[in-house]
């Protein structure tokens, strides 16, 4: 099944934002599992401080998991 860029996306952020990135790497799902990696390395864009807080420092306390983890750095 091939994903567009915008559901491998909401999916990558889903996945990072919920800390559910065994399961996907179990699954062997390793372009999700790129994008999660893409999107912890580029960091919550910082707009989303403003229009969406919330969001922003979620996403930001799972790039912070994500690393401490053992994520790529």
């Amino acid at each position: 099944m091939t994903r567009s860029p915008r559901d491998l996306y909401v999916d990558a952020l889903d996945v990072l934002l919920r800390s559910k990135i065994a399961p996907v790497a179990r699954a062997q799902d390793w372009e999700l599992l790129r994008e999660v990696a893409r999107l912890a390395q580029s960091d919550a864009p910082l707009d989303l401080a403003m229009t969406d807080p919330a969001l922003f420092q979620s996403w930001r306390a799972a790039v912070t998991r994500f690393h401490l983890g053992g994520g790529p750095r």
